[in-house]
C-alpha cells in the first residue's frame, strides 16, 4: 500500500461509513463474490406510490390495518444491529500504523447493477417527466 493511500485515509476517515457486511470463506487464488440485493443487510422490496395506494383503497381492493406504533424501545431494537455508532469502525481516526497490517487489504472495486437504469423510474410519480437538458441557444 502506497503512502499517498494511507496518507488519504488516515485524513479522511470521516467520509467513509460501512454499508453492509457479510461472511464469505475465500479460497487461495481468484475470488468472484455475487451477491443478491435481497442479501443486503437494509433490503427493502420496491415502494409504492402513495397514489397507487390510495386508489386501491378508494376501490376496496386493500385493507390497510391502522397498528399504532410502540412508544417503548423494542420497534427501534429490530433495526439496531449492535451497540456500535454509526459508520463503526470508520467513525474514529486510525494510526498509520493499523493500514500495513497483513490482513488488511484496500481496493477500488467495480460494482455492477443489472435491471432498471434508474432506481426510482416507476415509484415516483414524475421523477422522469422532466428533462434537465439545458436547450442551445
Amino acid at each position: 500500500m502506497t503512502e499517498t493511500v494511507i496518507y488519504f485515509f488516515a485524513h479522511n476517515y470521516m467520509n467513509f461509513f460501512e454499508l453492509d457486511g457479510f461472511v464469505q470463506k475465500l479460497v487461495v487464488g481468484e475470488n468472484d463474490i455475487v451477491r443478491n440485493s435481497k442479501q443486503f443487510l437494509v433490503f427493502k422490496e420496491d415502494s409504492i406510490p402513495s397514489y397507487e395506494v390510495n386508489k386501491m383503497l378508494d376501490a376496496g381492493k386493500i385493507a390497510y390495518p391502522y397498528v399504532p406504533l410502540e412508544t417503548d424501545d423494542k420497534f427501534a431494537k429490530e433495526f439496531y444491529l449492535d451497540n456500535k455508532p454509526l459508520g463503526y469502525p470508520f467513525d474514529r481516526p486510525v494510526s498509520d500504523y493499523f493500514y500495513l497490517q497483513p490482513n488488511m487489504y484496500f481496493e477500488d472495486v467495480v460494482v455492477y447493477h443489472e435491471g432498471e437504469d434508474k432506481a426510482n423510474y416507476y415509484n415516483i410519480p414524475g421523477y422522469t417527466m422532466h428533462d434537465n437538458v439545458v436547450p442551445k441557444h
